[in-house]
């Protein structure tokens, strides 16, 4: 009996007609962030400023060991791949043919810049289910300044070709992305970038979210009117209609971008005025309905909630010397902050601005309906 095994009879015992777990909602999807720091410079995101610190292929299985019994039993459970750059572990394919076996959905983001033909046949061998490839712009310049390295925009378009001979060499079910972050310098050229997308075999789906404060600084109010950063927040509101405009009406044609029109009105609304009460972005938050993990053991719901192991002020998710305290105290604390994730009243909350809005939502949804008259 190996080690998952194990720590996991151990915790459905534990759990048998426990209070808690018969209060506490499914989980449906982790974030493992397996790596802390990046090869990439980008002026969106500092991590790659971070000392680099990496999730073990032990300590990922624990993780999983650890929320096991909150699983949902009726939903594909969907588990990303982050960072920081997530090529930077080793163990990268050993942790997505792990979450490949238990059936899991597996995904992952990145930057692109460890990608050769050799690991992008690993990564798809492995059982990856979606891959998404940070691209900026389809101008090599704009993007690059961007992501902070000179040659970045080749190495995405050399690593897309990678990928799609991969998924053909071993017949995967595997697909392709883009992930594009709007900021003050690309927001422009987004149209042609979408036209570009549009036209590629190999790519399923393009993504868009709107930069927020910096990742890696201390929170600050008005973070776009601070002039080392204010450089990314686009100012033009002329331009910030048109752009988000010719994207909605791409998107009622049947462009390949994943955004609903609801999330995309909830981004234009944002850049045009921060302050203001965002009425497309005010949807129930299901941040509880997922688990984050980062490479220190902290295990988050959602940035503001914080660590399900912080009342103890010590790591009690790779701890297992005293296996029943550390459950104990996860499944209190899980219990304990998907009750407050539910009743959060901030309004204008950055995470879900960029949160996906669903296909279910969208149907019920007034400001769907309403837009999608022809």
């Amino acid at each position: 009996m190996n080690l998952t095994t194990k720590i996991k009879k151990k915790i459905i015992n534990f759990h048998t007609n426990n209070y808690y777990l018969k209060n506490i909602n499914s989980v449906e999807y982790f974030n493992m962030n397996i790596v802390d720091g990046c090869i990439s410079k980008c002026q969106t995101c500092y991590l790659w400023k971070n000392k680099v610190i990496k999730l073990s292929y032990e300590n990922y299985k624990k993780s999983i060991d650890l929320v096991f019994p909150y699983l949902s039993s009726t939903k594909k459970i969907i588990l990303n791949l982050g960072g920081g750059e997530p090529m930077m572990n080793e163990e990268v394919y050993n942790m997505v043919k792990l979450s490949s076996n238990l059936n899991f959905l597996t995904s992952i983001v990145t930057n692109s810049m460890l990608v050769t033909k050799k690991s992008s046949e690993e990564l798809v061998s492995s059982g990856i289910y979606f891959i998404n490839m940070s691209l900026e712009s389809i101008i090599p310049s704009i993007n690059d300044e961007i992501r902070g390295i000179s040659g970045h925009h080749k190495k995405v378009l050399e690593s897309i070709n990678y990928f799609f001979k991969a998924i053909k060499k071993y017949k995967s079910n595997c697909n392709l992305g883009i992930l594009t972050t709007i900021c003050g310098k690309n927001i422009e050229k987004l149209p042609d970038l979408i036209k570009w997308v549009d036209t590629k075999e190999e790519i399923c789906a393009i993504r868009f979210q709107a930069v927020t404060q910096v990742f890696g600084t201390f929170f600050m109010d008005y973070w776009y009117k601070n002039k080392k950063y204010s450089h990314l927040w686009p100012k033009n509101k002329d331009v910030i209609k048109k752009v988000f405009e010719e994207l909605i009406s791409m998107k009622k044609k049947g462009s390949k971008i994943e955004n609903s029109i609801r999330s995309l009105l909830a981004q234009m609304t944002y850049f045009l005025n921060p302050e203001q009460l965002n009425p497309y972005s005010m949807k129930k938050c299901d941040v509880y309905k997922g688990v984050t993990v980062h490479p220190n053991g902290t295990m988050v719901l959602c940035p503001i909630n914080g660590d399900l192991s912080r009342s103890i002020g010590k790591n009690i998710l790779f701890d297992f010397k005293n296996e029943k305290y550390n459950l104990r105290l996860i499944q209190k604390n899980l219990f304990k902050y998907q009750t407050n994730v539910k009743n959060c009243s901030i309004n204008n909350c950055q995470t879900l601005l960029n949160c996906n809005f669903t296909g279910d939502e969208q149907k019920n949804d007034p400001y769907f309906k309403m837009l999608t008259k022809t």
